[in-house]
């Protein structure tokens, strides 16, 4: 169990019943959020927090197209150079094999509302 993160906010991420590895990331983002803003985001309204929520979702979505952007300028030939994690490479193996998923990601993009 964290010493740094709230008990209640441990509980919640252990009820999502993660793969160990994503787990060990979310809680290592949560302990580094933990140090820098203390419980204050806990404090804050739901609406700023699910705010803050869509944020993140559509910068995920704007990283991946520019990802994207960058494997298809460099080429799959040269996708072997590019330093990326086991887990990473295989994503990315996964969205070269269905370029079909860019148009959808595209759609997502503009479905997102304003906030």
């Amino acid at each position: 169990m964290s010493e740094v993160i709230r008990p209640d906010v441990v509980r919640q991420l252990e009820a999502l019943v993660l793969p160990a590895r994503l787990h060990q990331a979310v809680l290592v983002r949560l302990e580094a959020g933990a140090r820098e803003y203390g419980d204050r985001s806990l404090e804050r309204p739901e609406v700023e927090l699910l705010g803050e929520v869509h944020e993140e979702l559509v910068d995920a979505i704007g990283w991946t197209c520019l990802l994207l952007a960058r494997l298809r300028r460099c080429g799959a030939r040269d996708w072997g150079a590019l330093e990326l994690g086991d887990d990473l490479r295989r994503l990315v193996a996964t969205i070269a094999e269905h370029p079909h998923l860019e148009p959808w990601i595209a759609a997502r993009l503009e479905e997102v509302p304003p906030w």
